[in-house]
């Protein structure tokens, strides 16, 4: 038999050594946990050289509370920019944190092929002002690898860069303009293009640069001619800058005038706020014949000596020789003046004409009031038809009716007689509002005004409700001119059928049947006798709302229902006998003693009304001599009539007899 390869262990063994066999067991799961924290996992190829666990201290430093990173140790290139303050990890940097901030962009122990750089929020769109170098103008079109190359690298800073393939850093690089542009100047301006030229525009100088520092300072339209127009190439095909001629105007300009003023500089006439704006200088027009004054003094020469003719004599004796055809299409042309242009305007501008209020007074239509304010444009305005002369405005206008001119804003309530749209009926020249129309030419409509009404202001019946104040909202004519056309009836009509009842005029009574124009508190005698309740006696000297008791909180009386009030005593009166009089559970009637014209003396007659009749001396006795117990009833001290006693000792020999008789 082949020996078996692994050594037979007893059971007891196993029991003497279990101790040892936990303890060997322990120690290689403790081997492997350790392992596991020393090393997460393998280094990226960059780093590969530093893989192993006895290398950890490399990169990492033991022993504090929390991890610490020693990056900046081993890559110094970074640690010297952040130390003077130069580029990007100097802003994300702080110095007090050190290596322990290198990890939010940079994260090792991912494996081998994973990339070192987190972009936030990626390459493309990461914020290249944060390097302190932000990228405008054309300089925000390039891609990274057109700039960050190693030949555009400081020389110095490249040798210290860590990463093996340099062409894959984004550090070092110079940041003079010579060192990606090419100098189109051969040095002649030095090295600094900022002086010049911005990323926002190379080809154009760089706003703010001082001509005037140079042998040719710019001014007037100089100032906006491209830089290219004056520095031609030259023979080499390249800008020219320097050496070139700027003595004579002719320089750089060809003569329009042909050989004409050949003996003059062009300055003299000209400068170079514009050839064709400026005025000549020293030449002086009032040698001519036709001195140049007003808006003609800034006129262009061109505009009167077309073509740069100057010698070739002009027609200047009326405005219309130059000014032709007329824009008021010879609307004037049957004045005796021929509708020469100077009548109405000078040479200071065709606005505003000479033509005032005061002209306007010599017119067929005198200016006042208002119209005296107006511009000239808001009645004479452009004719809607095409001529000659475009649209040429009206002079000759329309004005026998204020409607020719002014819009109808009563919507055509005033287009009947007698009104027939004369404005002039109500308003004046002096203003459309106040109105001149008043309580006395009210008096002339089919609704006068009396009363309260005299003193109402005229929007409060003649305005729209729910529609904006203007003159549009008003309203003048009304078919319901009844008082509830306008005031809203608080007695929800309660008293419709006295209401439409006709007085003499044969107009429905409405509100006035009880109401006066000078007050709606005051009443005129409303008659209570066509009532069901006759007002007799004391009911006369009520007030309305003793009886017509108010149902709301304010207790005011036009909340009163007044058909619903009740008409017998006891539902106004208190019963202050205690219900003694009662013949039955509902039967509360006082007329048996009282009456409306007096409650006293009552009319009770002793001999028809009670079981007791009074003869002989009794008819003179006083009812409280009888009549003087006070009994409570229902907690109320009442005076007792009924039942008493018929006995002649249940008063005559009584205490309180004998008292009132004293008293006699």
């Amino acid at each position: 038999m082949i020996a078996s390869p692994i050594p037979r262990v007893s059971c007891g063994w196993v029991q003497r050594n279990a101790i040892s066999v936990a303890c060997l067991v322990a120690c290689v799961f403790w081997v492997s946990a350790v392992a596991a924290q020393i090393s997460p996992g393998p280094l990226s190829k960059y780093h590969e050289s530093l893989n192993g666990t006895f290398k950890c201290t490399q990169c990492h430093q033991f022993g504090g509370s929390s991890p610490q990173f020693k990056c900046l140790d081993c890559h110094k290139e970074i640690a010297a920019r952040i130390s003077s303050g130069r580029g990007f990890h100097a802003g994300v940097v702080r110095k007090t944190d050190g290596s322990q901030t290198c990890r939010t962009c940079h994260g090792e122990h991912y494996g081998a092929d994973v990339q070192l750089i987190k972009w936030i929020p990626s390459q493309q769109k990461f914020d290249h002002s944060r390097t302190g170098w932000p990228l405008v103008g054309h300089h925000a079109q390039q891609t990274c690898s057109k700039c960050h190359t190693p030949e555009k690298m400081v020389a110095e800073e490249r040798s210290v860069i860590k990463i093996q393939n340099v062409s894959q850093s984004f550090l070092g690089l110079n940041r003079n303009c010579l060192n990606c542009h090419k100098d189109h100047h051969q040095g002649k301006f030095g090295t600094d293009c900022s002086k010049c030229h911005t990323p926002m525009d190379w080809k154009g100088a760089k706003e703010g640069f001082d001509h005037a520092k140079t042998g040719y300072p710019l001014t007037g339209l100089h100032t906006k001619v491209d830089c290219i127009k004056c520095h031609t190439p030259g023979d080499d095909g390249k800008a020219r800058f320097v050496e070139l001629k700027h003595d004579d105007c002719l320089d750089c300009h060809k003569s329009p005038h042909g050989t004409a003023f050949r003996d003059r500089a062009c300055s003299s006439c000209h400068t170079t706020e514009g050839f064709k704006h400026a005025i000549p200088k020293n030449f002086d027009h009032s040698r001519t014949k036709f001195a140049l004054v007003g808006k003609h003094a800034t006129l262009e020469c061109e505009k009167c000596h077309q073509g740069g003719s100057f010698g070739k004599p002009l027609q200047f004796a009326l405005c219309s020789n130059c000014h032709n055809p007329s824009p008021h299409a010879q609307q004037f042309a049957a004045r005796a003046d021929g509708g020469e242009c100077s009548a109405c305007h000078d040479e200071k501008g065709f606005k505003p004409t000479k033509f005032v209020v005061a002209n306007h007074a010599q017119t067929k239509y005198p200016l006042e009031g208002k119209h005296a304010t107006l511009e000239c444009a808001k009645c004479h305005v452009p004719a809607q038809v095409i001529t000659v002369t475009s649209n040429p405005t009206v002079y000759r206008l329309k004005f026998a009716a204020c409607n020719d001119c002014h819009q109808d804003k009563h919507r055509k309530q005033f287009v009947d007689a007698p009104y027939l749209n004369r404005c002039q009926i109500c308003h004046t020249v002096t203003g459309f509002n106040p109105s001149k129309f008043n309580v006395d030419a009210h008096k002339a409509t089919r609704y006068p005004l009396l009363g309260a009404h005299i003193k109402v202001e005229c929007d409060a019946c003649h305005k729209l409700p729910g529609v904006k104040d203007t003159e549009q909202a008003l309203q003048f004519k009304f078919n319901d001119m009844s008082c509830t056309a306008c005031h809203k009836d608080p007695h929800k009509d309660e008293f419709h059928d006295i209401q439409i009842k006709l007085t003499k005029a044969g107009t429905p009574a409405g509100c006035e049947a009880c109401h006066t124009l000078d007050s709606w508190q005051a009443t005129k005698g409303f008659d209570h006798s066509t009532t069901r309740f006759s007002l007799l006696g004391g009911h006369r000297t009520a007030k309305c709302a003793d009886c017509h008791k108010p149902q709301s909180v304010e207790g005011k009386l036009v909340n009163a229902d007044f058909h619903v009030v009740p008409n017998k005593c006891e539902t106004c009166h208190v019963d202050v006998h205690g219900a003694q009089f009662n013949a039955g559970e509902d039967a509360k009637d006082c007329s048996p003693c009282h009456n409306s014209f007096r409650w006293k003396p009552a009319t009770f007659d002793h001999d028809t009304q009670s079981s007791y009749k009074l003869l002989g001396e009794h008819r003179d006795v006083p009812c409280a001599k009888c009549h003087f117990s006070v009994r409570t009833i229902a907690t109320k001290p009442v005076l007792f009539y009924k039942p008493l006693s018929t006995e002649c000792s249940a008063c005559h020999g009584n205490k309180k007899m004998k008292e009132l008789e004293e008293a006699e």
